[in-house]
């Protein structure tokens, strides 16, 4: 059996040839799911210039989602995810890269990671990269009342807190638990915070 090992340049190759093929079939499969988009959608993408925005949706596209699925039926949920987590990750000022944040508050980089791992910044996983929402920061200090918020939802994924804290919640008298805090008004937000922990809904 030839191995990796014994034929490396060979391995290298052919890894490159398939990098090649891939990258010149999944090119022919959004030029066509771009060309079939709406002209309004595809002057927003162009005004935006979000790549990673151009992927999403021209593989939503109904022209290129029906074949897609056959290939892979769990594509569509996949991608609307995707959808999902940029769009939290866009709001309410977008996110900042772990020496954006360090910057906005006046500490180290390692600080920032050392509260991130301590639970009292919220940071989630973008490529090889951690950003933190830019949102959770307000006048050079964390958010008050984030921590506590954080604490309560610590078992939750990152992409779950950010929705429960973006989120109308009933709760709170259909209030986001973002504004709340903003007003300084953290104690109805905790309390928010145990019982979507508990039921996983607000």
């Amino acid at each position: 059996m030839v191995t990796r090992a014994a034929h490396p340049h060979r391995s290298a190759a052919l890894e490159r040839d398939e990098i090649t093929t891939l990258i010149g079939e999944g090119t022919k499969a959004l030029a066509l799911a771009v060309a079939n988009l709406a002209r309004p959608v595809r002057h927003r993408l162009v005004r935006d210039g979000d790549g990673a925005r151009v992927l999403i949706e021209a593989a939503l596209h109904s022209t290129a989602l029906p074949a897609a699925a056959k290939q892979s039926p769990l594509l569509p949920a996949l991608l609307r995810g995707a959808e999902q987590r940029q769009t939290l990750l866009r709001a309410d000022g977008g996110s900042l890269s772990g020496e954006q944040t360090a910057t906005a508050l006046g500490v180290s980089r390692q600080a920032v990671d050392k509260q991130r791992q301590r639970g009292r910044l919220l940071a989630v996983r973008e490529g090889a990269a951690w950003r933190y929402p830019a949102w959770q920061l307000a006048d050079g200090r964390v958010l008050p009342g984030l921590p506590e918020v954080l604490r309560v939802l610590r078992v939750q994924s990152p992409w779950t807190v950010m929705a429960f804290v973006l989120s109308r919640n009933a709760r709170l008298g259909s209030r986001r638990p973002l504004d709340l805090l903003r007003r300084g008004s953290a104690e109805p937000v905790v309390r928010a915070a145990e019982a979507y922990g508990e039921h996983g809904a607000a």
